[in-house]
């Protein structure tokens, strides 16, 4: 049994790459990312000369992105739609082998993968994402998921600094 991971690629410098991240992807079998039609994809191109040359690339193309305004009911059938059928290629595919999905930046901060995480709970193994953090980044920090104007916090544990969650920050 396989399972879906997906690689955040955070900033887009591939220098920035976790180990953890740079060897899933010389290893993989099958990395799909997320591109426009005809276009190359920029999560793609980033991994450049680092993905496996075997690797099988499964390029999901959206179906449309500004050619209809984001309002239009059809601009929300259309993409709900490529989610619904990109989550079942991906439960179909780590039914025996791993998936790596190449996102850009943050998976979960107006990030695609996050439309496709919600769609596979319960039906593949998820792996939580791998987040390339940009210089600078606080990791105290919470990370936020963002999905239109929904917002959810996630506070990292770090033992090291306690869980504030229950008593709030230190003062």
């Amino acid at each position: 049994m396989g399972k879906v991971i997906c690689i955040g690629l955070g900033p887009g410098d591939p220098e920035l790459m976790s180990v953890k991240a740079h060897r899933l992807l010389t290893g993989a079998q099958h990395v799909a990312f997320f591109r426009k039609p005809g276009r190359r994809g920029q999560a793609r191109t980033i991994v450049d000369g680092i993905m496996a040359e075997t690797a099988v690339e499964h390029a999901m193309e959206y179906p449309v992105t500004t050619e209809i305004h984001f309002s239009d009911p059809e601009y929300n059938r259309l993409l709900s739609a490529f989610y619904d059928d990109w989550a079942d290629r991906l439960t179909d595919l780590a039914q025996t082998e791993d998936v790596i999905v190449l996102c850009e930046g943050d998976p979960f901060f107006y990030g695609s993968f996050m439309h496709l995480h919600s769609r596979l709970q319960g039906r593949a193994e998820v792996e939580p994402p791998i987040i390339q953090r940009a210089p600078g980044d606080d990791p105290l920090d919470p990370l936020v998921s963002v999905q239109r104007q929904d917002v959810d916090i996630v506070q990292p544990l770090h033992p090291a600094a306690g869980d504030h969650r229950k008593t709030g920050p230190a003062r």
